[in-house]
C-alpha cells in the first residue's frame, strides 16, 4: 500500500466514485487515537465517519478525528465536506503535512491504515480500513 490521496487512486478506471456520510458529530476517541491528537483520554473529538464506494461497491470505511478546539478556514472546510472526500481537503492544500503511515491487520483479514496530517495547530487523524483492496 503507497501513501498519498486514496480518493484519487480510487478515482483511476472508476466508472462512479461516492462518499456515504456514516455519522458526524462529536464522539470520545479511543486512548490511542487521543494520545495521537495530543487530546487527554475522555474528551471529545470532532468524528466523522464515512464508506467510500467505488463503482456502487463499498471498498473503504473511513474514520477520521480533529480536536474539537480546530477552527478557522480548515476546521470549517472539515465540517462543511458533506458528500466530498477527505482527501479533497487533504491533498489540495500545499500547507498540509501527512504523517507516516500506520499499517494494521483488522479482523476477518481486513487491513487498515493510519496517518496523522497537521497545518500549524489543526490535526486530524485519519484511519481507513480496507474493505476489497483496490
Amino acid at each position: 500500500m503507497e501513501s498519498g490521496s486514496l480518493t484519487r487512486r480510487l478515482l483511476r478506471g472508476a466508472e462512479q466514485f461516492s462518499v456515504e456520510p456514516r455519522f458526524q458529530g462529536k464522539a470520545k476517541p479511543r486512548r490511542d487515537e487521543a494520545l495521537l491528537l495530543g487530546l487527554r483520554p475522555g474528551r471529545l473529538a470532532w468524528r466523522r465517519d464515512v464508506i467510500l464506494r467505488r463503482n456502487n461497491e463499498p471498498i473503504i470505511r473511513a474514520h477520521t478525528l480533529m480536536p474539537l478546539a480546530s477552527h478557522g478556514e480548515l476546521g470549517r472546510k472539515f465540517h462543511g465536506l458533506g458528500r466530498r472526500s477527505l482527501g479533497s481537503l487533504l491533498f489540495a492544500n500545499p500547507l498540509i503535512r501527512h504523517g507516516r503511515l500506520a499499517f494494521s491487520r483488522q479482523g476477518k483479514g481486513l487491513w487498515a491504515r493510519r496517518a496523522l496530517h497537521f497545518c500549524g495547530p489543526w490535526r486530524v487523524l485519519v484511519t481507513e480500513v480496507f474493505l476489497h483492496l483496490p
